[in-house]
């Protein structure tokens, strides 16, 4: 009993003694990182990463605390092992809910010798709090299905889970649509086995699985009927407020369960207007209403079947139909100013801005006379006009385009100026981007150079500064348009102009009317260093990512410097992008606590920024290689070439019974050999500690 007791006592001051080698060593730690704020939910049944950093050799234990009772805290093992920094944790169904939960991670070979857990409690539920479910098909009223037909039921919902269908009648349970249902739709085949009955009252219910207090009915009730009942159901227009203009395109649909074709009519103040359209197949109808048509709100849509009239469905409400609303214009803006020369043959945009609801038709003028039509039923507000070159537009200088409503044509605008339409070959160009004065662009961006032109080739673009060239910017260009990346080389200036000349007439050219600027970085231009921002432990010999936020295009210098602000050393200058990857191998680097990272713009280093504390670099903790490993009888320690230090060697079983230790000194003894002959068949720990860093190597003895 008492050798027993004797052998408690000595596992029990190892694990002491291994607790104070490595605190005085000052190198081992752990960290929880996630979840570690406040106000985090984690879902039972979902899966989760917990996180941390360490800087041990050896594996570490992950426990979940409730704090529930603080003076009695539940601890619950989540894995006995874990290896590198993260662990995918699948939150166990039967897991307790609560709010007052920690992380705990701590060594699994001294326990809480060494641990850290979650600085705030976080929560386990069962779902998260706010979740909803909202019907949005059938929800509305008047809708009508048909047993053995299928059917989209739809819903929008937050829940993490999926979610349960379920039918009511008259507001009873009526039968199961679907369980277990992923997304937010499903197709739905009504039975015609008799399980439903038809009916008027009937409404949808969804519902999570794992919350059944989330839920959502139809808003309205809707019929389920036997086929062939023959029912036609007016969607659009239906509803009230709805105003249609003249000379424009709208969709007409409906719902229906009738064999055949439908025909559509127009009603107004109750009679008979018009007809729309015959024999439509589907439910859906795009009518462009004749610009004759008489303004009035007092319209209705109604649909029949085309082979039974008594089949039929109206607007449930009056739907105005108006010619443009008061206030309509239409403002031509290309072609307008003058000087303007288009060529037979290319290509050229016209433009307009307008508050139309429709379409609009562009028509071409000469002389004030209508010459021709360019085109109609134009959306939007431009349009691209390949000038006709097969004789029926003639060389004049007379033009103007008109664009006018195509439901009324009292709406419209001509170009304030008359402009050219001349034969290919005239040769003149004109620049339009940068033209107008007060334009700044900033080098590091590209830009869109524009230019008009009637010359057959291509184009050479050259850059100006104070009337003295500077560089090409680009040669042989086809087209009107060229996007210039600006050098982040380029001096900065307020007096640049752009040439474009031909590229085999350098006497067809022009140059920007006025001077335009090339600017840095913009004002307000900012950077803000984010790693390593304070707190870090670096060692020497490894790579590490530092990173920063900026606003501006051109590169950064990065510079290492002192807590006191004295600088360093260059770590690397003109980086692109945000981050940089520095392999400190290399630098002449000492152990230190009290270095900082600066970040500056290569081109206007007075946007600057540097580390809001100081960071750590400790030369790397790599001792010795050990080999054979599995050992069998000599096990031997090679240290590294450049340690100069003493060293204490010390052994412990997988007890932490300490079985050997030597203290060895790595200078005058490259390599160091250890018996193994005489310990049992098992798992061994060699440690190696110096004054500056500490090393754990798991051996293996096998006989």
């Amino acid at each position: 009993m008492k050798k027993i007791l004797h052998f408690r006592y000595l596992v029990l001051l190892a694990i002491i003694i291994f607790a104070i080698n490595i605190n005085a060593s000052g190198q081992a730690a752990v960290t929880v990182i996630q979840p570690s704020v406040a106000g985090i939910q984690w879902v039972v049944g979902t899966t989760h990463l917990i996180s941390w950093t360490d800087n041990f050799t050896f594996p570490v234990r992950i426990d979940l605390v409730d704090y529930t009772i603080p003076a009695a805290p539940i601890t619950t093992n989540i894995t006995p092992s874990a290896e590198g920094s993260t662990y995918g944790w699948a939150i166990p169904l039967a897991t307790p809910t609560g709010s007052h939960y920690k992380i705990k991670v701590s060594s699994a070979i001294c326990g809480d010798c060494y641990m850290d857990e979650s600085n705030s409690e976080f929560s386990l539920v069962a779902s998260l709090s706010g979740t909803y479910v909202h019907v949005e098909q059938p929800n509305i009223t008047n809708i009508t299905w048909l047993k053995g037909s299928t059917y989209l039921i739809s819903w929008i919902d937050d829940i993490p889970g999926n979610v349960n269908i379920k039918l009511f009648k008259g507001g009873i349970p009526n039968m199961d649509i679907a369980l277990n249902v992923v997304g937010s739709t499903y197709l739905w085949t009504i039975p015609d086995d008799g399980s439903i009955l038809p009916g008027i009252d009937y409404r949808i219910k969804v519902f999570s699985i794992d919350d059944v207090s989330v839920l959502d009915f139809s808003d309205n009730d809707f019929t389920i009927a036997a086929p062939g009942s023959g029912t036609i159901m007016v969607i659009q227009p239906s509803v009230s407020g709805i105003t249609w203009i003249k000379g424009n395109s709208y969709l007409i649909s409906w719902n229906d369960d009738i064999t055949g074709t439908v025909d559509v009519d127009l009603y107004r103040g109750g009679s008979f207007d018009s007809n729309i359209a015959t024999e439509v197949s589907g439910s859906t109808f795009v009518w462009l209403i004749p610009s004759g048509t008489a303004v009035a709100n007092n319209y209705t849509v109604r649909i029949y079947s085309h082979t039974d009239i008594t089949t039929y469905d109206e607007s449930n409400s009056n739907f105005s139909i108006h010619a443009n609303p008061t206030g309509t214009t239409i403002y031509v803006v290309q072609p307008n100013v003058t000087g303007i020369t288009w060529l037979k043959g290319y290509s050229y945009l016209i433009s307009w801005v307008d508050n139309v609801p429709g379409t609009v038709k562009i028509s071409l003028y000469k002389s004030g006379v209508l010459h021709s039509v360019i085109a109609e039923n134009v959306p939007g507000s431009t349009y691209t006009w390949t000038v006709p070159n097969d004789g029926s537009i003639v060389s004049a200088s007379d033009y103007k385009i008109r664009v006018s409503c195509m439901g009324d044509g009292t709406i419209e605008d001509y170009g304030d100026n008359d402009f050219s339409i001349g034969a290919t070959g005239s040769g003149s160009i004109t620049v339009l981007q940068p033209n107008v004065p007060g334009i700044t662009w900033v080098r590091g961006n590209s830009y869109l150079i524009s230019w008009i032109d009637n010359v057959t080739g291509t184009m050479d673009i050259d850059l100006y500064k104070a009337g003295i060239f500077v560089s090409s910017i680009a040669t042989n260009v086809a087209g009107s348009t060229y996007i210039w990346p600006i050098p982040i080389g380029i001096p900065t200036g307020s007096d640049y102009r752009i040439k474009i000349f031909s590229h085999t007439d350098a006497g067809s050219l022009d140059f920007g009317d006025n001077d335009f600027s090339i600017q840095a970085t913009p004002d307000g231009g900012t950077i803000t260093v984010v790693q390593p921002n304070g707190g870090e432990t670096w060692y020497i010999g490894n790579s590490y990512l530092i990173s920063w936020n900026d606003n501006f295009p051109e590169n950064v210098d990065i510079d290492l410097y002192t807590d006191a602000g004295v600088f360093k050393q260059i770590i690397s200058h003109d980086v692109a992008g945000s981050t940089y990857i520095w392999n400190t191998t290399g630098f002449p680097l000492v152990d230190a606590g009290d270095y900082k990272v600066k970040i500056s713009s290569s081109v206007t280093p007075t946007v600057t920024d540097m580390s809001d504390n100081h960071f750590h670099l400790l030369c790397l903790p790599l001792v010795a290689t050990i080999y054979p490993n599995p050992v069998n009888n000599i096990l031997t320690v090679k240290f590294d070439e450049a340690l100069s230090d003493n060293f204490t060697l010390t052994v412990f079983d997988r007890f932490n019974t300490q079985v050997l230790k030597r203290t060895v000194m790595a200078d005058g003894m490259n390599e160091f050999q250890i018996s193994t002959a005489e310990l049992p068949n098992g798992v061994y720990f060699l440690t190696l500690t110096s004054g500056k860093s500490t090393e754990t190597k798991k051996i293996i003895v096998q006989h």
